[in-house]
């Protein structure tokens, strides 16, 4: 006996339900299954996202560590490979220093996949030490008085730069260029450091003082003349003599590599400078006279000396503003 249409039509609308909610049962399955996959990848992203910029924020706090060093970010590598489970990031780093500004850094920083994942934070940071920014590439001579006759050899690194300093009303001998003082008469020190002489007194005689300055003492002296080497390119010396000892002449082949203060004048010295050099800079709260043999060349001059006289920083100062994560 045949089915009945109606029997037959119930069992064709049974099997297009059925096929209707495998479907629907199928397709559910593989959106929930891309949804997962997405957000599975979109948690790796973030994973790796934040372990960049980990390394980053990492390789930024080690480029601030090495503005201690001198000099500064020397032995800091600019190119670097971190290794991390599943992957690895390349640390690019750049610095730089505005013109006129040796205290000042820009550091930047990149980390990078190969997978095309990046992460970037950057930061201007100030480097504090005991000298003022101006004295950092100064030219080599700066008096708080007159120069008279003669006057010391000096060498440039660049051609057309400032040989000295002197106040107004004072003239250079034929041959050297010189620039108007910016401080007051009698304010010489204030313009090349920023302690007072009291406060330089107490770094420099404490027990854990850096090697790098220097008091002189009378002791020190070789028949009322300082004969002593200091300094090196890579660590410069802070060589100051107090008024007490009065102005003794570097003499006796004496070689300085950083800066030499003399807190008395040097117009009246009985005892001939020379033969000696400084490489950096000298400076006297007062004139100077009958220096001829002495020889002062920039900083930067000497093979291997940074183009800045740094010294041991005193701390590191963020530069309001000058932090961001982004280009």
């Amino acid at each position: 006996m045949r089915p009945r249409a109606p029997a037959r039509q119930a069992g064709f609308v049974l099997l297009a339900f059925a096929l209707l909610l495998t479907l629907l049962v199928t397709t559910s399955g593989l959106l929930q299954a891309r949804v997962a996959l997405r957000q599975a990848t979109a948690a790796r992203n973030q994973w790796q996202g934040r372990r960049l910029r980990w390394l980053a924020d990492d390789a930024l706090a080690r480029a601030r560590q090495a503005l201690y060093g001198l000099p500064p970010l020397a032995d800091l590598a600019r190119d670097s490979l971190f290794p991390f489970p599943g992957g690895g990031a390349r640390i690019h780093l750049e610095r730089h220093a505005p013109p006129g500004r040796p205290d000042l850094f820009h550091l930047e920083v990149t980390a990078r996949t190969g997978a095309g994942g990046q992460a970037y934070v950057g930061e201007w940071v100030r480097r504090i030490t005991v000298l003022q920014p101006a004295a950092l590439a100064g030219p080599p001579l700066w008096l708080d008085g007159c120069l008279e006759d003669g006057p010391p050899q000096i060498m440039q690194a660049t051609a057309g730069a400032t040989d000295l300093l002197l106040p107004a009303g004072c003239s250079a001998p034929a041959g050297l260029r010189r620039a108007d003082a910016s401080w007051s008469r009698g304010r010489l020190w204030d313009a090349l450091f920023r302690l007072s002489q009291p406060e330089f007194r107490r770094l420099a005689t404490a027990p854990a003082h850096p090697a790098s300055y220097h008091l002189a003492q009378a002791g020190e002296l070789d028949r009322g003349r300082w004969t002593l080497s200091l300094g090196s390119a890579r660590h410069p010396a802070l060589l100051v003599i107090p008024a007490a000892l009065g102005c003794p002449p570097l003499a006796g082949g004496a070689h300085i590599v950083g800066l030499v203060y003399y807190a008395a004048s040097c117009t009246a010295t009985p005892v001939a400078w020379g033969p000696a050099e400084v490489d950096g800079l000298l400076a006297i709260a007062g004139g100077l006279h009958g220096a001829g043999q002495l020889r002062l060349h920039a900083i930067g001059l000497a093979p291997g000396q940074p183009a800045y006289l740094y010294l041991p920083a005193l701390g590191l100062e963020t530069v309001a503003g000058g932090w961001r994560d982004f280009r």
